[in-house]
């Protein structure tokens, strides 16, 4: 901690508080304030303003410190802590005095030296993020790798179109189809390394504009500045580069099949390969695996994560499928949306309509990377409103209660609350909740609930399998529990 202004509390009936909890609420040193506590609200006075860790706050949230003798007192601790920190004297090494001090606790004590603390603390929060986070992130940067792919395929088929006669020609000077390969994978293999390269340097800079963002919007978390792990850069060239190569193998193979005798032809197309026959069986076979893939993930009994990655897999090979067969509709499709454009704008209408249906694959790989981003709008808008709606459900099925009632800072509420708010005219009941971090079997950490089983067969409804009932409320106490 670094005191901005006061210090720390010397006497029982004052706080330090962080720096952004005294602007937000426009407090300084000898400031009144209410403390709410388990002994109900305790009027105390400010004696510092400190920044944490360097940082106005952890996420906006607010810390106070109290003297020893209040912390106990108000959070019906006598006698009790939570934490022990011990200092190690000169020349003992903290792993050392960690061990002699397991052996000098009872059972159930855990002893973690400063550096190992920090680093579980670290590692759970971080586990916390990722959690949610990382699959997120790894979504989008796969629909984004593909998106990217889509048009760099695009790209180059365009630009083997528009080099026809120039591939000719030099193919008609002598040079071989491999010559022809290796000089259109040059060029994705520049284009691959550029964008990774700048790639990265976006990626820093959107990561401190969050940064800034979660800043600017009263989020302080400390950081530790941006690290650029050597494995981050090479994943990051490989993927970019090696996405690039492979989108522009197939225009570069495209490009080798050009005869030298197109070098005479204006207008000249290239050949139709082998393949092309079987594209629409192709595109059909894709489109089934997609199918049963997302039916799979929809409907299996596997885990979350496995379910989400078939429907992901599933919905990608749906897209390949309909960009593989998208060629056939544009023709019929560029007619009917370009009638009306010939209308509106005469000429410039109808050689719109007719460049379109030109070459009907360059404009369906084209609409392809469109789809794709309006597919993940779609799917984004969706998600978030089946979240939301399902978590919502749920709430409404279980909790019968009219109103649910809990600190703005998420702390215990008193005891003596419960009393008073079932005493306010209207209410028939009002149930308690108390948690508690337990583990089970000795493994883990999970949530307890307590509960008055009188009151909660009002409040809650739950659910029952295997034929239980609100009778199992009655059962509660002793040495039984209700397990979700």
């Amino acid at each position: 901690m670094k005191y901005l202004s006061g210090g720390p509390p010397t006497h029982n009936g004052t706080v330090a508080i962080n720096h952004k909890l005294a602007t937000d609420k426009h407090l300084e040193v000898g400031s009144r304030i209410g403390l709410a506590t388990l002994q109900g609200v305790q009027k105390v006075t400010v004696s510092g303003i400190f920044d944490w860790a360097g940082a106005t706050s952890i996420g906006g949230a607010t810390i106070v410190y109290t003297t020893l003798a209040d912390a106990q007192s108000w959070l019906n601790l006598p006698g009790q802590f939570t934490n022990i920190a011990v200092t190690a004297k000169p020349g003992v090494s903290a792993e050392k005095l960690a061990s002699r001090i397991r052996t000098a606790l009872p059972t159930g004590m855990e002893v973690k030296t400063s550096a190992q603390q920090a680093a579980d603390a670290s590692k759970t929060v971080t586990d916390a993020i990722n959690k949610v986070l990382t699959p997120i992130l790894l979504a989008f940067g796969g629909l984004a790798i593909i998106v990217g792919a889509f048009i760099i395929f695009n790209a180059f088929s365009i630009t083997v179109a528009q080099r026809l006669r120039e591939f000719a020609m030099l193919r008609s000077l002598g040079a071989t189809r491999r010559q022809v390969l290796s000089s259109v994978m040059a060029a994705a293999l520049t284009l691959g390394v550029l964008a990774s390269l700048l790639g990265l340097a976006a990626g820093i800079g959107i990561a401190k504009g969050i940064n800034a963002l979660f800043h600017a919007v009263g989020a302080d978390i400390p950081t530790g500045g941006i690290s650029m792990a050597p494995r981050t850069v090479i994943v990051s060239l490989v993927i970019g580069i090696g996405v690039a190569l492979l989108a522009a193998l197939v225009p570069a193979l495209r490009a080798t099949r050009v005869p030298p005798v197109a070098a005479l032809q204006e207008g000249a197309v290239l050949p139709p390969s082998r393949a092309s026959r079987y594209s629409t069986w192709i595109a059909i076979a894709i489109a089934l695996l997609g199918i049963a893939a997302l039916v799979a993930g929809m409907f299996g009994s596997g885990g979350t994560q496995q379910r989400l990655l078939e429907m992901g897999l599933g919905a990608v090979l749906i897209f390949v499928a309909v960009a593989m067969v998208a060629k056939y509709v544009v023709r019929p499709l560029a007619s009917v949306i370009g009638w009306p454009l010939t209308k509106l704008f005469g000429s410039s209408g109808r050689l719109a309509r007719e460049n379109a249906t030109r070459n009907t694959a360059r404009t369906a790989a084209t609409a392809a990377a469109l789809m794709i981003g309006l597919a993940v709008v779609v799917f984004v808008a969706v998600f978030a409103e089946g979240f939301k709606t399902s978590f919502v459900g749920a709430v409404d099925r279980q909790v019968q209660a009219a109103f649910v009632i809990s600190s703005q800072q998420q702390q215990p509420i008193p005891y003596s609350a419960l009393s008073k708010i079932g005493n306010v005219p209207g209410v028939i009941d009002a149930a308690g909740i108390s948690t508690q971090s337990v583990r089970v079997n000795g493994k883990g950490a999970t949530t307890m609930f307590a509960i008055d089983p009188v009151s909660a067969k009002a409040t809650w409804h739950f659910h029952w399998l295997k034929g239980g009932s609100d009778q199992l409320y009655n059962r509660l106490g002793g040495s039984n529990v209700l397990v979700e």
